[in-house]
This record gives structure tokens, C-alpha cells and sequence, in this order.
């Protein structure tokens, strides 16, 4: 339990710090921000939390019954408990192009308490690669030559995700505590659209598992963002992510949930 209390007050501090970078974000009296000129290449990091409400079907063992007897256990908890649990966590990305070759790497690690039914736990870091086939002023701008115009672009990625989860059920006459790990390859696409020169609207949508091998026989991702770009390096943003895995044997595990972050673009 003392670890479980440790857990909550650094998904406090962290909700804390990230409360603050965004006030200062927002209403601070920012500089002039001016996107950066037409180049070869883009690189950006990001820190965002997320709050997350979790889903969970296991199949486990009855406790004392009788060899092969197993229980299938459904577990629910919605944003209203996340948030008052201060269940959730948090995590970071990297986005760079060169030319038209892009990027992605992310990393987040997230847990959910059931009710004090059981705890779940989960991590995951993704790599994704792809191109860039789509990338033009955006056609609604007014004049092409503008240097501000918003843009409009579209990748192709393909890459894998990794993915750790600790489930640990404690239910009367149920027992299970499983730690498991697997690699998913996954395809996908991300897209921006410039809704004005320092607001941008972005989407990262990922499908892969396919029940090859030990993977997943279904996951997929979206995760779209609205980015606002307060400084010249400086970049808040909010979006809504879902994360979904469909593993063999009634394991399946949904997060989702807001996330807000901060970013630096070079």
C-alpha cells in the first residue's frame, strides 16, 4: 500500500507541474511566436499527462476449485474515478522529419486502481517510420506565396509497439497476477492541418497485432492533438488518446483519455 500511496502523490506532483506549465503557458504574455521558416527538416519533444479510464477483461483460476476451472472477470473504471483516484500517468514523444522521411517515437506508462478490486499497470514504447506523401499549403489559405500560410500534410508509418501490463486481481475466490509482454507491428498514418499560422490540428492513428505470433490479435491507436505554438520553441497542446489491445484468451485492455503537454520544436 505504501507503494500504491507513493504512486498517487508523484501522479500529484506531476498533475501539479503540468497545471503550471500550462497557466504559464496561457496566460503568460507571450512573444511573438513565428512558425519556422521552409527547411529540410522539423524535430519536436514532447511531456504530456493523461488521464485515463481503463477496461479490462481477464481469465484467470478459481482459487481451491478444481483443476482447469477458470472465471472470465470484467473491470471497469470511467474518467470520474481516474480522476478522483488520481489514476492515470503520462508520458513523451519525438517527431522529426527529414525531407520527406519522418519519424515517431513515444513512451508512456499509465495505472488504474479497480475499485480495490486489483491494480493494472501498464507501459509501452512505440517506434514508427514512414513518409511524407502529402505536403502543400493549405488549399484554402488565400495567396500561395504567403510564408505563413498554414500548412497541410499526410505521413504513411510503419513500425512496432511494445507493450508491458502487470493485472493484478483481487477478488474473493478469484486469484490472478500476471505479468505479461509483447511486440505488435503496426501500420498507420499521421496528418496535420494549419488552422491558423501557430494553431495546428494533429492526428496519429496506428492499427497493427494481427495474432502473429505472440502479438496481439487486434491493436489500434488514435490520438488526435490541437497544438498552439505560444512562443517561437514553445508549444502547449491537448488531445484525447485510445489505446486498445484484443489478446487471445479474453485479455483485453482499453485506455483512453485527455492528455495535456508541453513541447519544445527546434
Amino acid at each position: 500500500m505504501k507503494s500504491n500511496r507513493t504512486i498517487r502523490w508523484g501522479h500529484r506532483a506531476a498533475g501539479l507541474a503540468l497545471g503550471l506549465g500550462l497557466m504559464i503557458g496561457g496566460f503568460a504574455r507571450p512573444a511573438a511566436a513565428v512558425p519556422p521558416p521552409e527547411r529540410d527538416w522539423d524535430l519536436s519533444v514532447n511531456m504530456y499527462g493523461w488521464l485515463t479510464e481503463a477496461r479490462l477483461s481477464v481469465q484467470g483460476n478459481v482459487e481451491g476449485g478444481y483443476p482447469g476451472q477458470k472465471f472470465t472477470q470484467y473491470f471497469n473504471d470511467d474518467l470520474i474515478d481516474a480522476f478522483n483516484d488520481w489514476d492515470g500517468g503520462g508520458g513523451g514523444d519525438i517527431a522529426f522529419r527529414y525531407h520527406r522521411f519522418v519519424g515517431r517515437l513515444e513512451g508512456a506508462w499509465v495505472q488504474t486502481e479497480f475499485d480495490n478490486d486489483g491494480w493494472l499497470t501498464n507501459s509501452f514504447a512505440d517506434a514508427k517510420f514512414g513518409f511524407r506523401v502529402l505536403d502543400i499549403r493549405r488549399p484554402w489559405s488565400g495567396d500561395e506565396s504567403m510564408v505563413n500560410a498554414p500548412r497541410a500534410s499526410v505521413d504513411l508509418l510503419v513500425g512496432a509497439r511494445y507493450r508491458y501490463m502487470d493485472n493484478d486481481v483481487d477478488v474473493p475466490n478469484l486469484v490472478r497476477d500476471t505479468r505479461q509482454d509483447w511486440v505488435d507491428g503496426i501500420i498507420g498514418i499521421s496528418s496535420s492541418v494549419g488552422l491558423f499560422p501557430n494553431l495546428t490540428l494533429e492526428m496519429v492513428a496506428d492499427v497493427g497485432g494481427f495474432n502473429i505470433g505472440s502479438s496481439s490479435q487486434l491493436t489500434y491507436n488514435l490520438n488526435p492533438r490541437l497544438n498552439y505554438r505560444a512562443f517561437d520553441h514553445f508549444n502547449i497542446f491537448v488531445g484525447y488518446k485510445h489505446l486498445k489491445d484484443e489478446r487471445e484468451g479474453a485479455k483485453d485492455v482499453t485506455l483512453s483519455g485527455p492528455q495535456a503537454g508541453i513541447g519544445y520544436s527546434f
